[in-house]
């Protein structure tokens, strides 16, 4: 892979990377182009963003699960208006962040393509397509309407957003690899967990009704 230093702090970074991982220029300045017959990268606002300090929301994957298991869905709801909350500051316009995150089943697809297209841009390998987890995100949304105990099913939804969030990791710390990954519990939190986890006992115990 062909390297050259970066003007900005001197270090080596690939010539078709986006911006420089260790201090956020941005290839399209005139101090760090590619070599002449070497095609310009494409250079995302999300990457631009990260010259700024901006980076995804990067809760750790078990938290995700949790919190998105006891709270019956709400924290994804959370989850995404984050990441649409990071396009916009990315300078990404008409986001609204509120909006997109309570529809997510209809815009879920466009933040996981998103997603992928800064990650692509940045060099790193993907396995999962935003089609495919769109689908899957938007089947487990309508499947608490399946026959006990089956319903159970969508309380999976989860899952759906894991390959995502493995990515937004590594794109955070492609960026700035100091940047922490959210796994504490806050007092909030844990009080979610119970209220949330009891209910939850009582639904599959068949004490509550769906």
């Amino acid at each position: 892979m062909a390297v050259k230093s970066c003007p900005g702090c001197g270090k080596q970074v690939s010539v078709s990377a986006p911006s420089c991982i260790y201090c956020g220029r941005l290839s399209d300045s005139p101090l760090f182009q590619p070599p002449t017959g070497t095609p310009e990268p494409a250079v995302t606002r999300r990457a631009r963003s990260i010259a700024g300090a901006e980076f995804y929301f990067p809760v750790a994957i078990h938290k995700l699960i949790v919190m998105s298991v006891v709270t019956f869905g709400l924290y994804q709801i959370y989850w995404f208006y984050k990441q649409w909350k990071f396009m916009e500051a990315s300078g990404e316009p008409g986001v609204r962040p509120l909006l997109r995150a309570i529809f997510s089943p209809l815009t879920c697809y466009g933040l996981f393509r998103r997603i992928r297209e800064d990650a692509t841009s940045a060099g790193i390998p993907l396995v999962w397509s935003a089609t495919a987890l769109a689908v899957l995100y938007i089947l487990l949304n309508v499947s608490f309407r399946l026959p006990s105990p089956y319903f159970l099913i969508c309380y999976t939804q989860a899952l759906a957003l894991v390959p995502v969030q493995r990515t937004v990791h590594e794109l955070n710390a492609a960026a700035d690899p100091s940047v922490g990954i959210d796994g504490g519990y806050s007092d909030a939190n844990i009080l979610g967990i119970i209220i949330g986890g009891g209910i939850m006992a009582l639904i599959i115990f068949g004490l509550i009704p769906r």
